[in-house]
């Protein structure tokens, strides 16, 4: 006992004088000492998605130093093989195990359709046939070599006679499908019987020739009653007719058919003259005219004699005045006698007038169709006096927010819907898993971008150079963490458009060393924001068998500003847009030391939170009836400040926290005021 007792003592002895000499030694800091570091030891191991951290002692002043050990690669192991199908290549998907990531790899292509032995299918009346194959592993169905349908092959099937009183009917049948129809027969002309005519007589009436059905006794034709004929007149003696100079006798006559006596022949005293006129001739301009007379048509004789009449004046008929044109001569105005044609007045030759023009007006150039200069024409004859000539097409006048011409409605942009299409239309670089695509092309773009986000786990940079034309992004609503874009210095103006876009980027989602930078926000709503800054790691602690202070802890990250621009930056916001800068990251905690006398590790700074915006200018307008609440612009936090490591209590030495890390700050949403148009 006493023996253990005296070692125990001894002990405590030596313990207290290392602990003197290494409270003067770590109070220096290290300041005199020619340090001699022990090996690294791991205080923290790496993994695939957090650094680790290590530390070396100085074997003389105990002075710890801590560096970070980088992160580890994935490990992946296989989780299952998807086969490859007809239509889409198979592949294995791979997961981390240590942090969960997925990845595909190990890609087959696609094994296309396999089809079963071709089956024919037989054309109808109403079908066309064709030959048709089923894939055997997915079921697709394609068909080919089509045969035109056949159409109906009718016949009578049965039919009803018409009749002259009713209609028939023909029923046809389809011999290939029992398909029918019917035909209505018309009615069949009726079966015409004469009916003699009876003639009439002097003494009786007679009937015309007439018709009737000889099926249904219908009439055809009705007979009419003809009237009783006059008398069959046979003279006896032929009547003298008398004249003007002598008498007659009329004639004796009676009826060759009935012998009714018609007349007895009586004297027929001399008729008066036949008058028969004597036309008037009218008197002309050129010779005399007559009156009228008469004279007997039957022996001559004058009854009224014919007067000469003198002629008559000339009849005057104007000749009127033919107006002068741009392409003719005209007349004054003359006369002349409208009977014998002779002239009067005598027509004079009036010369051609001049041309009466009348503007063609100019028609504008579009940027479609060609335009024409202003020209002339005669009003009177349509002579061309000043020719119209073409002018060419105009540019298209495009407008900053859609960027498609106002007149034609052409987008400017050349859109790309592949990956493939735009990896081959840039100057691509890949490094460290980040692909920089730099395109350096005056055309103008659209860019799909979730077809790029399909390309597994790569961090995207979308670079464009003092030449680049517009862009406009668009999305289908997925969310992005590892796309930027940038934009080179250059003389003029950059125009970005975003489209119902949601961005959650670690990096500045936009960085632009252009003189401006115009941002358009188009659809329904844009998200964009950078990610809170990485924590700081805890110090190293010590035991109570180990020798040294407590480690300090590791200062939080500072956030990443959204949009940086080193020039003006102009927005049109035609959406809901959030633009949020991201929190800054927590110090670590310092280390504790367990060891006698040491003292616990300072807690380390909280990182400073982000600006939403940077720039040397932003003015802000409005479209499709946004207004100010539809833009938020929101600064990060700035992270907690770590708490500080303890140190052991031995003989009154230690035994207090290190003191905490200060808090980082907050920053405002922008770094200058926004001007609101």
């Amino acid at each position: 006992m006493k023996h253990t007792f005296k070692i125990f003592m001894l002990v405590v002895c030596l313990l207290v004088a290392c602990c003197v000499c290494l409270t003067s030694c770590n109070g220096d800091k290290g300041k005199e000492c020619d340090h001699v570091f022990g090996a690294w030891t791991t205080s923290k191991k790496a993994t695939c998605s957090e650094e680790g951290t290590q530390t070396r002692v100085c074997e003389k002043c105990q002075l710890a130093e801590h560096t970070a050990i980088p992160t580890t690669d994935h490990d992946f192991q296989s989780m299952g093989v998807h086969a490859p199908t007809c239509t889409e290549n198979g592949y294995t998907e791979y997961v981390c195990t240590a942090c969960g990531e997925t990845s595909h790899g190990d890609f087959v292509s696609k094994t296309g359709h396999t089809y079963q032995t071709p089956a024919v299918v037989a054309p109808t009346c109403t079908e066309d046939g064709f030959t048709k194959q089923i894939c055997t592993a997915c079921g697709e169905v394609m068909k080919s070599d089509y045969v035109a349908a056949l159409g109906h092959s009718y016949g009578l099937a049965d039919k009803i006679e018409p009749t002259c009183t009713a209609e028939g009917k023909a029923n046809y049948a389809c011999s290939r499908c029992s398909d029918t129809y019917s035909e209505v027969l018309s009615k069949v002309a009726h079966q015409s019987v004469t009916d003699p005519a009876v003639p009439a007589t002097c003494t009786a009436t007679g009937l015309t020739e007439g018709s009737h059905c000889g099926v249904c006794n219908v009439v055809i034709t009705e007979q009419q009653t003809v009237d009783m004929i006059p008398h069959t007149i046979v003279v006896t003696s032929e009547a003298v007719a008398p004249t003007c100079t002598e008498t007659g006798l009329t004639a004796d006559s009676h009826c060759s058919v009935c012998e009714t006596v018609i007349s007895v022949q009586t004297v027929v005293p001399m008729i008066d003259h036949t008058p028969e006129a004597d036309a008037a001739v009218a008197p002309t301009c050129t010779k005399t005219g007559l009156t009228e007379g008469s004279h007997c048509s039957v022996c001559k004789a004058v009854i009224t004699e014919q007067q000469t009449v003198p002629m008559i004046d000339h009849t005057p008929a104007v000749d009127a005045a033919v107006a002068a044109t741009c392409t003719k001569t005209g007349l004054t105005e003359g006369s002349h006698c409208s009977v014998c044609k002779t002239v009067i007045t005598k027509q004079e030759v009036l010369p051609m007038i001049a041309h009466t023009p009348v503007i063609d007006a100019a028609v504008a150039a579009t940027c479609t169709t060609t335009g024409l200069t202003e020209g002339s024409h005669c009003r009177d004859c349509g002579e061309v006096l000043t020719n119209q000539t073409a002018t060419p097409v105009i540019a298209h006048t495009y407008t900053s927010y859609e960027w498609e011409c106002s007149m034609c409605g052409l987008d400017e942009c050349t859109v790309y819907t592949s990956y493939d299409d735009f990896y081959n239309a840039c100057q691509v670089s890949e490094n460290n898993g980040v692909v920089r695509f730099f395109y350096n092309s005056p055309t103008p773009i659209a860019l799909n971008l979730h077809m790029f986000a399909l390309q597994g786990n790569l961090r995207y940079q979308f670079a464009f150079g003092s030449e680049a034309g517009k862009c406009k992004v668009v999305s289908n609503g997925t969310t992005y963490s590892t796309v930027t874009f940038e934009v080179e210095k250059r003389s003029g103006s950059y125009a970005l458009m975003l489209s119902n876009v949601s961005f959650s980027n670690y990096n500045t989602v936009i960085r632009s060393d252009a003189y401006d930078l115009n941002l358009v926000f188009h659809g329904s709503a844009v998200n964009l924001q950078t990610t809170k800054g990485s924590n700081g790691s805890t110090g190293a602690s010590y035991g109570a068998f180990q020798i040294g202070n407590g480690g300090p802890g590791g200062n939080g990250a500072n956030a990443n500003t959204v949009i940086a621009c080193n020039g003006m930056l102009k927005i049109i916001c035609g959406a809901e847009v959030t633009v949020r800068g991201g929190d800054g990251g927590n110090g670590g905690n310092g280390g504790n030391s367990d060891s006698s006398g040491s003292s616990g590790g300072k807690g380390g700074n909280g990182g400073n939170g982000a600006y939403a915006i940077t720039a040397n200018d932003i003015q802000v307008t409005f479209a499709d009836g946004k207004g100010e609440d539809n833009l938020i612009l929101a600064g990060g936090r700035g992270g907690s400040g770590g708490a500080g490591g303890k140190g052991a209590v031995f003989m009154g030495i230690g035994g207090k926290y290190a003191p905490n890390g200060s808090a980082g700050s907050s920053s405002l949403p922008t770094n200058i005021d926004v001007q609101y148009k």
